[in-house]
């Protein structure tokens, strides 16, 4: 039995039934392929972006850490320096009424 197509060329409807399923199958596969690649895909891109995350977070600790010891350094600085004020202003040996040592501090 024959079946004729839109541009009337006859074609075995046996054949024709077996290469629209074989072209199916193939369809599907490459479907397949394609959820697989997409899903490789997000699978490397959710990696990456972790690692990514990951390192963001060591640089902000890294950050913070600088952060404190930048303003351990910065008190340091300061008392030095009221003491050096106080030096220079005060001489040596002085004392406030209270009979304590007379300090400046600025911050």
């Amino acid at each position: 039995m024959k079946a004729t197509s839109k541009n009337n060329k006859s074609i075995p409807t046996s054949a024709g039934s077996r290469e629209v399923a074989s072209l199916k199958e193939k369809i599907k596969l490459l479907e397949q392929g394609q959820i697989k690649l997409k899903e490789s895909a997000l699978e490397s891109s959710t990696n990456s972006f972790l690692e990514n995350e990951r390192d963001l977070q060591d640089k902000i600790e890294e950050l913070d850490r600088r952060l404190e010891d930048l303003s351990q350094n910065a008190e340091r600085l300061s008392e030095q320096e009221s003491r050096k004020v106080a030096a220079d202003v005060l001489p040596p040996g002085s004392t406030t009424c209270t009979g304590e040592r007379y300090e400046f501090s600025f911050f």
